[in-house]
């Protein structure tokens, strides 16, 4: 039951919102970067900010649901190694804070971002 409630609030209109604004404020700086390529130290700083806001929306949710951070990662792994949860979000949930999934997600077209390549590609 806790990977699920987590699942949602991962997926909430609330925490989506939250991760959005700091995306939409941030993504300025990341027009026309290539993820591939070398980071600057400034990425670095703003990926701190954002799991900063990640680990303070988890926060939320285990001080909502009496749980520690820990207890829900355990469990989420332990769903994820069992596949007890038929849940397409999953792999997501387990990458929301690394800083790959962070690139992908400033680099999407929504916020005003987008790959300038050799391949021509975009996000």
């Amino acid at each position: 039951p806790i990977v699920q409630a987590f699942a949602h609030h991962v997926m909430s209109k609330k925490y989506r919102d939250c991760v959005e604004l700091f995306f939409k404020q941030k993504c300025g700086m990341f027009r026309g970067v290539d993820p591939k390529a070398e980071q600057l130290l400034e990425y670095t700083e703003v990926y701190q900010g954002y799991v900063g806001l990640v680990e303070e929306q988890l926060e939320d949710f285990c001080v909502r649901h009496q749980v520690t951070s820990e207890d829900v990662f355990n469990e989420v792994q332990d769903v994820a190694r069992v596949g007890d949860l038929d849940d397409e979000f999953l792999p997501a949930i387990l990458r929301v804070a690394e800083y790959s999934y962070f690139m992908e997600q400033v680099m999407r077209p929504k916020y005003g971002s987008f790959v300038i390549a050799s391949s021509s590609s975009s996000f």
